[in-house]
């Protein structure tokens, strides 16, 4: 049930991304702890208790790129991670930004 849950909303997400997005996005500055931060709090009320996130990095990581991309790549990645784990029943996921 969680898993087909996770299948949907990648799903609308992927296509709100796509009805907005702008594939010539100028690069700019942004931290990229914060953006994964973000996205954890999106996705944790929606994944099994047995499955942990946890994100290690320094207070702040400004990186120079294109942020709605970026976005998308990192929540793709962590959704198919959930996924994968889903199947499995449990796991952990870190987010690690050096």
């Amino acid at each position: 049930m969680m898993n087909q849950e996770l299948k949907h909303l990648t799903h609308l997400l992927n296509d709100l991304h796509q009805q907005t997005c702008d594939y010539f996005e100028q690069e700019t500055d942004f931290d990229v702890v914060l953006l994964g931060c973000e996205l954890v709090a999106l996705i944790r009320p929606f994944i099994a208790q047995k499955i942990t996130l946890e994100i290690k990095a320094a207070l702040s990581f400004v990186v120079h790129l294109p942020e709605k991309r970026l976005r998308l790549v990192l929540l793709n990645l962590l959704l198919n991670s959930v996924a994968a784990l889903a199947e499995r029943g449990s796991g952990h996921i870190c987010f690690y930004f050096a």
